[in-house]
């Protein structure tokens, strides 16, 4: 259980999510800061949080030239821990392309209480030879449709895509 705006609220589900950001820095003698490819001196942690209440579970400080899923799968893996010892019975982990890390992929979707959602980057399986199409979110045509019996001229507030 936890308090929204003073609300108890119970929730099942732990969603998880993994971000790395640059944080610039203008010294240029910090301990453990460098440069990344964009050539931006600095810091790149990596955060993994509680997407339910926006709390950070682990912060870790890596260099600016470290990639974004350095560490991720570990620190996910000890998220895990943490979520299951807290009584949540689902735990959701989302990140974008680059926390994919498909060695882990399989390992984690064994798991009966974990589900995934990462990014994919579908371009290598788009040149492939004899792939005829590859759909992701983005391809997907957005179609209206109503839920309130009207929509046409000005969609509702209930309509959907």
């Amino acid at each position: 259980d936890y308090s929204f705006h003073g609300v108890i609220q119970h929730v099942d589900e732990a969603i998880l999510d993994a971000d790395g950001t640059m944080v610039e820095t203008t010294g240029q003698c910090k301990q453990g800061m460098d440069i990344n490819y964009k050539g931006q001196w600095g810091y790149h942690p990596l955060v993994i949080s509680l997407a339910n209440t926006g709390e950070p579970l682990y912060v870790v400080n890596r260099s600016g030239n470290r990639p974004s899923h350095e560490y991720a799968a570990w620190y996910f893996d000890q998220a895990i821990r943490v979520c299951r010892a807290a009584g949540f019975l689902k735990i959701h982990l989302r990140g974008d392309t680059d926390f994919t890390q498909s060695e882990h992929l399989d390992r984690w979707d064994q798991e009966e209480d974990v589900t995934l959602t990462f990014g994919i980057d579908a371009s290598k399986a788009r040149s492939l030879p004899g792939v005829a199409a590859v759909l992701t979110y983005p391809e997907i045509p957005r179609v209206e449709y109503s839920t309130a019996g009207q929509s046409d001229p000005i969609p509702g507030l209930l309509d959907s895509f």
